[in-house]
């Protein structure tokens, strides 16, 4: 990674402000370059770290756009674990749910969502969300996940509980949702 003083700046060269778009633009940014005697690689850090800031705003206006139109989330799943039983109950949105609801608003802005999951040297497990934007432009959220032993589960579902739960609070966290009861 370059650290940002070695960059250069627009004032290194005040013509060159915005990112070449065209051939004929490329072509003026290198005479440029050469009749100011600046370095290439100082010209290319310029028009990379433009294209970068253009690719961010782009996800932004994207993103503030969805949020705005994006319908509520409702948390419409019980737990099934009544308190009689000494459990739990709460509600709340199944991540098929929310994927559901939101999917056709991300793709409108040019947004999509993926997952991964990886495992750290010390062995724990973490899932990580991945909003992109058609611009180049891209944002994680990432949560640690367990697996459950409490015995009420077998095998693969143990690990299949932990990473789900985490796949569904790194999607909200990354989109900036939160997830409402029916009556709020």
């Amino acid at each position: 990674r370059v650290e940002p003083q070695a960059l250069a700046t627009a004032a290194d060269c005040p013509m060159v402000v915005i990112p070449p778009n065209t051939v004929a633009e490329v072509l003026q940014l290198i005479r440029i370059s050469i009749d100011n005697k600046l370095d290439p690689g100082k010209l290319h850090d310029i028009l990379k770290e433009e294209r970068e800031l253009q690719a961010r705003a782009a996800f932004v206006t994207a993103k503030s756009a969805f949020q705005k139109e994006c319908p509520p989330i409702y948390k419409i799943r019980h737990s099934g674990e009544g308190t009689n039983r000494g459990g739990f109950n709460f509600t709340y949105a199944k991540r098929s749910d929310i994927v559901k609801v939101v999917r056709p608003f991300l793709s409108k802005y040019g947004l999509s969502a993926g997952w991964s999951v990886e495992t750290d040297p010390d062995g724990k497990a973490w899932r990580t969300c991945t909003l992109k934007h058609v611009g180049g432009h891209s944002e994680t959220s990432r949560f640690p996940f367990e697996i459950d032993n409490t015995g009420k589960m077998q095998g693969i579902q143990k690990t299949g509980s932990g990473s789900e739960y985490a796949a569904r609070y790194t999607f909200m966290d990354v989109c900036g949702l939160v997830a409402e009861d029916e009556d709020e």
